[in-house]
């Protein structure tokens, strides 16, 4: 399967994945994880994880993060080279 993996800080992720289910419906390859405001990176790494764990090592994912270089992208790109899916991602910063 293809996912589309939003990450950002806050509730940007959230909102965006909110506004496709308005207008698309409910698509379970589409995910969010927000860096909420006093997260650790290493508590947001456990949610990133857990936000992947039906993503399997066929499977093929697009990663937006809000932020070039921000923490939510560069944990979300680890999380998902540590499944071994490094070769099976794009990633793209800018999301807005």
């Amino acid at each position: 399967m293809k996912y589309l993996l939003l990450a950002s800080h806050a509730t940007l992720a959230a909102g965006l994945e909110g506004a496709l289910r308005m207008l698309l419906g409910e698509r379970p390859f589409v995910l969010a994880c927000g860096m909420e405001e006093g997260m650790t990176p290493q508590e947001y790494e456990a949610h990133v994880q857990e936000t992947l764990a039906d993503v399997g090592p066929d499977d093929e994912v697009v990663l937006l993060g809000d932020i070039a270089g921000g923490s939510p992208l560069k944990v979300a790109a680890a999380a998902l080279e540590q499944k071994g899916l490094a070769d099976k991602t794009i990633s793209f910063g800018g999301t807005s």
